[in-house]
């Protein structure tokens, strides 16, 4: 089971390693998967097995933002990730600089912090 402990060790390493100069990024993965996959994973930890990845058309998504409440210029943004998650924007610099080397805790592993975080909401 993972512990939020080796979460904020992992983190904590980071900060305290900061003997940079300018831009630096250190992506810190235990696994990589499909949106669908972490829908299922997340999904069986939850008690929904059967939870589906849903990608929305941008138009419905700034709308369904509006209608909630949030501003225009935030619900723009929101789609605009969407479309950058779809297209690969978000993910072209990760695939360039990608990891060599994953760290150990995997979603698997994690889902059951996350469900149970999630039961107290």
């Amino acid at each position: 089971m993972v512990h939020t402990d080796d979460i904020a060790d992992a983190a904590a390493e980071e900060l305290l390693g900061l003997s940079f100069k300018g831009k630096n990024i250190r992506y810190v993965i235990g696994d990589e998967k499909t949106t669908n996959q972490v829908a299922a994973i997340l999904g069986k930890a939850i008690g929904k097995p059967e939870l589906p990845w849903i990608d929305f058309k941008d138009e419905d998504t700034f709308a369904a933002l509006v209608q909630a409440g949030l501003s225009e210029e935030i619900a723009k943004n929101y789609a605009e990730m969407g479309a950058a998650m779809r297209n690969g924007e978000m993910t072209a610099e990760y695939k360039t600089d990608r990891p060599s080397a994953f760290g150990k805790t995997k979603l698997e592993a994690f889902a059951p912090v996350f469900a149970a975080v999630y039961a107290k909401s």
